[in-house]
Formats: structure tokens, sequence, C-alpha cells
């Protein structure tokens, strides 16, 4: 399971039912909702799991074995669109947010 911090002007939207519209907008398809989670497939994905915890975004992913070259890179497109609507920061952003808490907890 992944943690992604969210920022600030997006943790109000830290919501099942706004998560659910996220969702659909990015992958057009609706999650089935069950155990504080929302889970729907997607292209190379046999299940994207997504929920949150305090002010963190919480994703588990279950990729399919064998799908197309053009598939998995429709699906990471699709993937990173939708982590930075949810959680506001690019990729970028959110790489160095993993660096950094990798580096503290390193020092810690």
């Amino acid at each position: 399971m992944q943690r992604y911090p969210v920022s600030r002007e997006r943790q109000k939207e830290l919501t099942l039912p706004l998560l659910q519209q996220k969702i659909t907008a990015i992958f057009a398809v609706t999650p089935t909702q069950s155990g504080g989670f929302l889970t729907a497939p997607f292209g190379a994905l046999k299940e994207l799991r997504v929920g949150f915890e305090g002010k963190n975004l919480l994703v588990e992913t279950v990729t399919q074995a064998g799908a197309s070259p053009e598939d998995q890179a429709r699906t990471i497109k699709a993937y990173n669109q939708f982590l930075e609507l949810a959680t506001g920061f690019t990729a970028k952003e959110r790489a160095k947010k993993a660096q950094a808490a990798a580096k503290k907890g390193a020092s810690a």
C-alpha cells in the first residue's frame, strides 16, 4: 500500500464520494466501495484500491500479467493524472516528497 501526502488545498476533498468522482473522471469506470476503499479495474491494472487515512491518500495496485506496452503506457499516464488530481502534487513533487521522507526516516 502506497501513502501519498495530500496538499492542503486537496485535503478537504479526501472523501470517498469525491475520490469516486475523480476515479470516474480519469479512468472512465465506476468503482465499487467496500471497507473504506474504492476498487476499480483499469487497463493494465487488475485492481486499483484507493482510500485515505488522515492527510494521506492510500493506493494499492495489482497489475495484470501480459498487458500490452500500449496498455501499460496508457495506464501509467492515467494513474499519474489521477494522483495529481487527488493529491495536488505532480509526479516530480511526489518524488521529491518521497525522497525527503526516506532521508528523514533513515536519519531517525
